[in-house]
């Protein structure tokens, strides 16, 4: 059901030095450079890279020593084309969702564990002390679609913005910073509430009610 279960199978099955191989090689075999070309070449200018937790840190919360390959691999073979990169936390420890998407399907521990979201923010501290000042990078996604059980964002989810906001904007001033909500726009408080400057709004509002009708999903785009 999620990749957590996945690792727990794997584990079992193999111990977790060849599960951690074998996730190795799946995650090296994501992209070819060949696809980053496609996209330059359909004409798109930025490129919104999901990560997890797991990529960069450790089970006791500390950085990974290869913490960055292949991220750093990723935003080279964008600026190679001109390229811009979103960096986004799709799945966040304990899960900020409680959905497959994040990665663990455990009732959205994230928002009932101070440990986790400590440990999220000292993750996003790691990431804008690497890339503070790339050019390449469009911007932070702090969370993927966090509503805590699949619920609307709410104060709980902006009152963490606000702690992983100022912990960024300690250290890296320039990067546009994302704030997603579930799901609707209105589910996100004024920017001026909370003093936020150059961040960008994202609500992803899906058109449940037509999953198998081309024309209804078409003209809700258009």
């Amino acid at each position: 059901p999620c990749q957590s279960e996945s690792f727990k199978v794997l584990d079992e099955r193999f111990g977790r030095e060849v599960r951690e191989h074998l996730f190795q090689v799946y995650e090296d075999n994501y992209l070819a450079e060949s696809d980053f070309d496609n996209i330059r070449g359909l004409g798109m200018n930025v490129v919104r890279l999901p990560f997890a937790w797991w990529n960069i840190l450790n089970d006791d919360g500390s950085l990974k020593a290869d913490a960055f390959a292949r991220l750093d691999w990723f935003v080279d073979c964008c600026a190679q084309r001109g390229l811009y990169v979103i960096l986004d936390l799709h799945a966040a420890r304990g899960s900020q969702n409680n959905q497959d998407n994040s990665g663990e399907m455990n009732g959205s521990q994230l928002w009932k564990n101070v440990t986790y979201q400590d440990q999220m923010l000292y993750l996003w501290e790691c990431v804008a002390e690497h890339y503070k000042g790339n050019p390449v990078i469009a911007a932070y996604d702090l969370l993927n679609e966090p509503g805590g059980d699949f619920k609307s964002t709410s104060v709980t989810q902006w009152e963490y913005f606000d702690r992983l906001y100022e912990a960024i904007r300690a250290i890296d001033p320039e990067h546009i910073i994302m704030m997603e909500s579930c799901w609707d726009p209105e589910d996100l408080p004024a920017p001026d509430r909370y003093g936020w400057e150059n961040v960008v709004y994202q609500y992803h509002w899906y058109k449940w009610n037509a999953d198998n009708d081309y024309w209804a999903q078409k003209l809700n785009v258009d």
